[in-house]
Protein backbone atom coordinates (compact mmCIF):
# COMPACT_ATOMS: atom_id res chain seq x y z
CA UNK A 1 0.00 0.00 0.00
CA UNK A 2 1.38 3.42 -0.95
CA UNK A 3 1.86 6.23 1.57
CA UNK A 4 -1.14 8.11 0.10
CA UNK A 5 -3.34 5.02 0.37
CA UNK A 6 -2.19 4.38 3.94
CA UNK A 7 -2.95 8.02 4.79
CA UNK A 8 -6.63 7.74 3.81
CA UNK A 9 -6.98 4.37 5.56
CA UNK A 10 -5.44 5.85 8.73
CA UNK A 11 -7.84 8.81 8.50
CA UNK A 12 -10.86 6.51 8.07
CA UNK A 13 -9.74 4.44 11.06
CA UNK A 14 -9.53 7.67 13.05
CA UNK A 15 -13.13 8.54 12.09
CA UNK A 16 -14.76 5.12 12.50
CA UNK A 17 -14.21 2.02 14.64
CA UNK A 18 -11.92 -0.54 12.99
CA UNK A 19 -14.73 -3.03 12.41
CA UNK A 20 -16.44 -0.47 10.13
CA UNK A 21 -13.42 0.10 7.85
CA UNK A 22 -12.31 -2.55 5.35
CA UNK A 23 -8.99 -2.10 3.55
CA UNK A 24 -7.42 -5.55 3.08
CA UNK A 25 -7.60 -6.98 -0.46
CA UNK A 26 -9.44 -10.08 0.70
CA UNK A 27 -12.24 -7.99 2.25
CA UNK A 28 -12.46 -5.58 -0.69
CA UNK A 29 -13.16 -8.25 -3.33
CA UNK A 30 -16.83 -8.40 -2.34
CA UNK A 31 -17.25 -4.69 -3.02
CA UNK A 32 -15.68 -4.41 -6.46
CA UNK A 33 -18.92 -5.22 -8.31
CA UNK A 34 -22.69 -4.89 -8.17
CA UNK A 35 -25.34 -6.66 -10.25
CA UNK A 36 -23.74 -5.46 -13.50
CA UNK A 37 -20.84 -7.06 -15.38
CA UNK A 38 -18.27 -4.35 -14.58
CA UNK A 39 -15.96 -4.36 -11.60
CA UNK A 40 -13.32 -2.20 -9.96
CA UNK A 41 -11.83 -2.65 -6.50
CA UNK A 42 -12.05 0.21 -3.99
CA UNK A 43 -9.14 1.30 -1.83
CA UNK A 44 -11.32 1.02 1.29
CA UNK A 45 -14.94 0.37 2.27
CA UNK A 46 -16.57 2.20 5.17
CA UNK A 47 -19.85 1.60 6.99
CA UNK A 48 -21.14 4.86 8.52
CA UNK A 49 -24.19 4.77 10.77
CA UNK A 50 -25.19 8.43 10.57
CA UNK A 51 -25.26 11.34 8.17
CA UNK A 52 -22.64 13.04 10.39
CA UNK A 53 -20.25 10.14 9.81
CA UNK A 54 -20.92 10.26 6.05
CA UNK A 55 -20.09 13.99 6.11
CA UNK A 56 -16.84 13.37 7.96
CA UNK A 57 -15.81 10.67 5.49
CA UNK A 58 -16.63 12.84 2.46
CA UNK A 59 -14.72 15.79 3.95
CA UNK A 60 -11.67 13.57 4.56
CA UNK A 61 -11.80 12.22 0.99
CA UNK A 62 -12.08 15.73 -0.45
CA UNK A 63 -9.26 17.05 1.72
CA UNK A 64 -6.96 14.20 0.64
CA UNK A 65 -8.08 14.21 -3.01
CA UNK A 66 -9.49 10.68 -2.84
CA UNK A 67 -12.57 9.79 -4.92
CA UNK A 68 -15.57 8.22 -3.19
CA UNK A 69 -18.65 6.30 -4.27
CA UNK A 70 -21.88 5.78 -2.33
CA UNK A 71 -23.36 2.29 -2.31
CA UNK A 72 -26.69 0.98 -1.06
CA UNK A 73 -27.20 -2.78 -1.15
CA UNK A 74 -25.00 -3.22 -4.23
CA UNK A 75 -27.73 -4.90 -6.23
CA UNK A 76 -27.96 -2.30 -9.01
CA UNK A 77 -27.63 -3.41 -12.61
CA UNK A 78 -26.11 -0.24 -14.06
CA UNK A 79 -22.72 -0.17 -12.30
CA UNK A 80 -23.56 2.92 -10.26
CA UNK A 81 -22.29 1.32 -7.03
CA UNK A 82 -18.92 0.36 -8.53
CA UNK A 83 -15.99 2.56 -7.47
CA UNK A 84 -14.88 3.13 -11.08
CA UNK A 85 -12.10 5.55 -10.02
CA UNK A 86 -11.10 3.51 -6.98
CA UNK A 87 -11.01 5.43 -3.74
CA UNK A 88 -13.41 4.94 -0.85
CA UNK A 89 -16.69 3.07 -1.15
CA UNK A 90 -19.22 4.44 1.35
CA UNK A 91 -21.67 1.65 2.13
CA UNK A 92 -25.01 3.01 3.35
CA UNK A 93 -26.40 -0.49 3.99
CA UNK A 94 -26.16 -0.19 7.79
CA UNK A 95 -27.98 3.14 7.96
CA UNK A 96 -31.40 1.89 9.03
CA UNK A 97 -33.39 4.06 11.37
CA UNK A 98 -36.68 5.86 11.64
CA UNK A 99 -36.44 9.60 11.03
CA UNK A 100 -39.96 10.66 11.93
CA UNK A 101 -43.29 9.22 13.06
CA UNK A 102 -46.35 11.33 12.32
CA UNK A 103 -49.09 9.59 14.34
CA UNK A 104 -51.72 12.23 13.49
CA UNK A 105 -51.37 11.45 9.79
CA UNK A 106 -50.56 7.74 10.26
CA UNK A 107 -47.22 8.15 8.51
CA UNK A 108 -43.61 7.14 9.15
CA UNK A 109 -40.45 8.35 7.43
CA UNK A 110 -37.48 6.02 7.71
CA UNK A 111 -34.09 5.37 6.20
CA UNK A 112 -33.84 1.78 5.07
CA UNK A 113 -30.62 0.86 3.31
CA UNK A 114 -30.02 3.85 1.05
CA UNK A 115 -33.64 4.80 0.38
CA UNK A 116 -35.90 7.15 2.29
CA UNK A 117 -39.30 5.57 2.73
CA UNK A 118 -42.52 7.34 3.49
CA UNK A 119 -45.15 4.80 4.51
CA UNK A 120 -48.81 4.86 5.40
CA UNK A 121 -50.55 1.78 6.75
CA UNK A 122 -53.28 0.32 4.54
CA UNK A 123 -56.69 0.04 6.09
CA UNK A 124 -58.44 -3.29 5.87
CA UNK A 125 -61.96 -2.72 4.56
Amino acid sequence: MSVAEQTIVDELLRLLPGERVLWRDYDLMLYEYDGSIDKHRPLAVVFPLSSAEVSQIVRACNRLGVPYTARGAGTGLSGGAIPARGGVLISLARMTRILEIDADNLRAIAISRSSILSCRPHSAT
